[in-house]
């Protein structure tokens, strides 16, 4: 599993995402959960739980994992053009920018005593992203 439990309220969305991600395995499939993100207003929780596990995928494809995805993601994300990762960088920045400013999973961490932490979770996803 990514890190990605650090910054959601539940994880089991974004387990769910990155199961069916290590079935496909492919670029495309991180970049439709981004891109809904993207074309959303204010997203529901789920699809932003998702986005931050896609986001996790796009961070370790640019080499900079977190500290607890799983080596077989990692094997996964060498496959990715170096051009379409790229591309996928700016996305799950600004992705997360929406996650933090407007939403409903950011939402519900504003009234958690941990809000801080979370978004201090989200801006260290953010770096490893650059």
């Amino acid at each position: 599993m990514a890190s990605s439990d650090k910054y959601t309220l539940e994880t089991a969305p974004a387990e769910r995402w990155l199961d069916e991600w290590r079935g496909l395995g492919n670029i495309g499939f991180v970049e439709g959960t981004l891109d809904e993100l993207l074309s959303s207003t204010h997203p529901d929780a789920r699809l932003c739980q998702e986005a931050l596990a896609a986001a996790e995928i796009v961070a370790a494809a640019n080499g900079k994992p977190s500290d607890g995805l799983e080596e077989e993601f990692l094997k996964k994300t060498d496959r990715f053009d170096e051009d379409d990762v790229e591309e996928l960088l700016d996305k799950a920045s600004s992705a997360i920018d929406i996650i933090m400013e407007d939403s409903e999973l950011r939402d519900r961490w504003a009234s958690r005593p941990d809000a801080e932490d979370w978004v201090a979770a989200l801006r260290d996803l953010q770096n490893r992203l650059k």
